[in-house]
């Protein structure tokens, strides 16, 4: 073999070489960037923390049972459009939504107490909240103990 076709083969090795590790580079940056972007995501997002606030059970089983919820925004972002109710063990709704109207949430704002009315029989109650925030819209359980 000449010492032409000999350097030919070794760019062509180099140049696949070289190809590799930039490949695996742009891989690394895009990691890096996603890790970056969900990091920032988490830097918008509302944080909704609920407690159970009491409640009351009527004498009368065919009357409701009123449950009070203290709600709070943890998070840097505000929450816009939030709602809350309850969940039976089946998944079904099982109150009215807490908060009427337009109801905005700031980071650090001191709680807000409402009520919602559920039906005495209902069991295994769930807490849910949606809400829009910087990030885009969410909607999923809370982990509450109502007593």
């Amino acid at each position: 073999m000449s010492a032409t076709a000999l350097g030919t083969i070794a760019a062509i090795v180099v140049s696949f070489v070289s190809l590799y590790f930039a490949w695996r580079a742009d891989q690394r940056a895009g990691r890096a960037e996603q890790r970056g972007e969900r990091a920032e995501s988490r830097g918008r997002r509302a944080n909704i923390v609920v407690r159970f606030a009491g409640g009351e059970t009527p004498g009368d089983p065919s009357r409701p049972r009123l449950v009070r919820l203290a709600i709070r925004n943890l998070g840097p972002a505000t929450a816009h459009r939030l709602q809350l109710w309850l969940t039976d063990g089946a998944g079904q709704k099982v109150s009215s939504d807490m908060t009427k109207g337009e109801v905005v949430l700031v980071p650090d704002e001191p709680e807000q107490v409402g009520s919602v009315d559920v039906p005495a029989e209902a069991r295994e109650l769930q807490v849910w909240v949606s809400y829009t925030d910087d990030d885009g819209p969410h909607e999923h359980p809370l982990d509450v103990q109502l007593s």
